[in-house]
């Protein structure tokens, strides 16, 4: 430098450390069984998850199987997630639940004259003479179940009038609360908003006049059910918050107001640095206005006997009533008193006496620590099996809305759907799941959970043939005039060795427990150790008693052509399926063999992966451009399949593509073997001298 004399620079840190790695689907496994249940509570969204997540959202009692939530699809959930599996997990409600629990709070206000108040210039207690001289207001609060929009509560009549009945109380809505799905479980959400007391953050009082109050929210295993403080995300009982809207703590720069504490501080679902806390809540609505002109009204009353002389008891700044006027927000409508102690001369609870008509769904409630506002009217609905299946049909029939949003792949992720025991008339509403979607694999079965036993062979032959046939009206390719692959119909049924009911099952949750165990990981790949193809592997290990037990010679050529995978004895113990073919018709394809076909589905959801990568892309040339997106899918697509299978992926910009500009193409070669399943055996016979030497 030219100048020198004494001086010194302070350039800054120059980071040279990498940039953290992207969140990719490599935590997603290949195979995403989605599953449809009943939940005792949790959101109508869908969630990926073990059974840690699941339980978290759903409830315990979702997983119960002495409970009405429990269904076929639940306990092949639980199967999925004993193999380590991470589930799209759907939660679907009758459709006769009704709306979701909520609740509305009222501060219920009577203007009405007061006994002449003394009070005690040592204590600070209010004493009334008998004579009602004074102007005052007495004091209830409502709750009552909302009637229309979420925060559409009104200022209206109240529930009591006074004795002569000629003045009648209004009622002030201050808070609402609305759970955020349909469910009995809700009505067991409360809520506390608790007077600080003592313990008041003076700064926000004097700073923003506005009294402080300690919010808890609280769960009750039942009706009548005492309540259960549910900690904050910071580990907290209760977090302070205002009754003012948009108030900003000083210290902390952070809101303050009921609803920011509400909405920020129990529960989180997007950000990565808190922990996972599955909302409850559709949310809060405060009541702002109807809180101001509440507070007015008493302080209305209460102005009068603010005096030089009584200040010290209050929680305001000056008797000067052009100055209280603007400091409402410094008396307690829910203690009823000063943050002192000191009650309010001129407010008093509604007495019994009072006359009172409550309409239907209103409630009279004490606010204090152990008395939670509950939310009401929380409901299950019909838990039916037909129920059942009539809102998972609503669900099935997304998949056939080309602008639904399940088409798309980057949040839906679920790959492949199983037919744990749906009625058979429902079973062919299954194969929406792969009418549109080219990256998702259907398991069709020939049992249904209702029914109190496996059907008979010729049943179940009949069941397969039709749901085969069903099939073919989703080809692989219309373009391409390639058939229907991405489906297979384990047929029959078995006992689960972790069902202590004995019931039969269908023998999907064989074949899924296998292909969980395969490609489930949450590495993205498959482990070959778990290849179950052939060999021991194919025995049934999760399950026993498979029936039909005895599969004449005889028919099996009939059984194969119509698409069925069954079990048969490999030994006096144990059954093995002979081979896992999908229903595609031509056994010398490839296609013909379920791993395959799930291969095929990664394929394509990678291919997916990779236009989200790319698309938009300006500043490449074309062939620079290819080296890139197929460097891209080599290191996505390695080992993935573990050696099992092999593919070649490929990136083409042909002549078309080129005049376009925009247009370009993945062409994968995917390599596997057709399976094994004919064998000719015989012998030769040699003389004993015929032996080589």
């Amino acid at each position: 430098m030219q100048n020198a004399s004494p001086a010194y620079y302070l350039l800054g840190a120059n980071d040279k450390g990498s940039n953290p790695l992207p969140v990719t689907r490599d935590a997603i496994p290949q195979h995403v069984p989605l599953i449809f249940t009943f939940g005792e509570k949790g959101t109508l969204k869908k969630l990926l998850g073990t059974g840690a997540a699941a339980v978290a959202n759903y409830g315990a009692n979702t997983f119960n199987t002495d409970m009405p939530y429990f269904t076929h699809t639940t306990r092949f959930a639980k199967e999925m997630y004993g193999a380590a599996n991470a589930c799209m997990h759907q939660r679907v409600v009758p459709t006769d639940a009704g709306a979701p629990a909520n609740v509305v709070l009222y501060i219920d206000i009577l203007n009405d004259v007061i006994g002449t108040p003394t009070r005690d210039p040592i204590t600070g207690v209010v004493t009334r003479a008998p004579v009602t001289t004074v102007p005052g207001c007495f004091v209830k609060f409502i709750t009552e179940p909302a009637t229309g929009a979420f925060g559409s509560a009104t200022v209206k009549p109240g529930t009591f009038t006074n004795a002569a009945g000629t003045v009648t109380s209004t009622m002030y809505p201050v808070y609402e609360t609305r759970a955020n799905a349909q469910g009995s479980y809700y009505s067991n959400n409360g809520m506390i908003v608790e007077p600080m007391g003592a313990s008041i953050d003076t700064n926000i009082a004097t700073g923003s006049k506005a009294l402080t109050y300690a919010l808890s929210l609280v769960n009750r295993p039942a009706a009548g059910g005492s309540p259960v403080v549910r900690k904050s995300l910071y580990g907290e009982q209760f977090v302070k918050c205002t009754l003012i809207n948009n108030v900003t703590d000083p210290i902390t720069k952070t809101k303050v107001d009921l609803k920011s504490v509400f909405d920020n501080n129990w529960f989180n679902e997007t950000d990565p640095l808190l922990p996972v806390v599955y909302n409850e809540y559709e949310g809060i609505h405060v009541y702002d206005v109807a809180i101001a002109s509440a507070l007015n009204v008493l302080l209305g009353t209460e102005t009068a006997q603010v005096t030089p002389a009584t200040l010290s008891w209050y929680d305001f700044t000056s008797a000067t009533p052009a100055v209280l006027a603007g400091e409402f927000g410094l008396l307690d409508m829910f203690g009823l008193q000063s943050s002192k102690g000191a009650p309010y001369a001129t407010i008093a609870k509604a007495t019994a006496a009072m006359p009172s008509t409550l309409a239907a769904g209103q409630q009279v409630v004490t606010l204090g620590a152990k008395t939670p506002v509950y939310q009401q009217g929380g409901s299950d609905g019909t838990l039916s099996n037909a129920m059942f299946e009539t809102v998972v049909g609503v669900e099935m029939a997304k998949y056939l809305d080309a602008n639904s949003s399940v088409m798309d792949n980057a949040i839906n992720v679920e790959t492949h759907l199983y037919d744990t025991g749906f009625t058979v008339p429902f079973k062919p509403t299954l194969l929406n799941f792969i009418a549109l979607r080219k990256d998702t694999a259907v398991a069709l079965s020939t049992h249904d959970a209702a029914l109190t036993a496996p059907l008979p062979l010729s049943a179940t032959r009949a069941v397969a043939a039709t749901l085969k046939t069903q099939a073919l009206m989703f080809p692989e390719s219309g373009y391409f005039g390639t058939p229907v692959s991405r489906v297979i119909i384990p047929s029959g049924a078995a006992r689960l060795h972790s069902d202590t009911t004995k019931a039969y099952h269908a023998a999907t949750f064989e074949v899924g427990i296998k292909t969980a165990r395969l490609m489930g990981a949450g590495n993205y790949k498959w482990d070959a150790v778990y290849n179950f193809d052939h060999g021991q592997a194919a025995t049934l290990s999760a399950s026993y008693d498979y029936q039909p037990s005895f599969i004449p010679e005889g028919v099996k050529p009939t059984l194969w052509n119509d698409g069925m995978v069954w079990a048969q004895p490999k030994d006096m113990h144990t059954y093995f399926i002979p081979a896992m073919q999908t229903v595609y018709t031509n056994d010398t394809s490839p296609l013909n063999s379920w791993l395959t076909v799930c291969a095929l589905v990664t394929l394509n959801r990678v291919a997916s992966d990779a236009w989200r990568e790319f698309t938009g892309t300006a500043t490449m040339s074309d062939a620079v451009f290819k080296d890139a997106v197929l460097a891209y899918l080599n290191t996505r697509l390695n080992g993935v399949f573990d050696g099992l299978l092999t593919v070649i992926p490929d990136v083409i910009i042909d002549q078309k593509d080129a005049q376009r500009g925009f247009s370009w193409q993945i062409a994968y070669r995917l390599y596997a073997g057709t399976m094994k399943t004919a064998m000719v055996s015989y012998t030769e016979v040699y003389r004993l001298n015929a032996l080589p030497a």
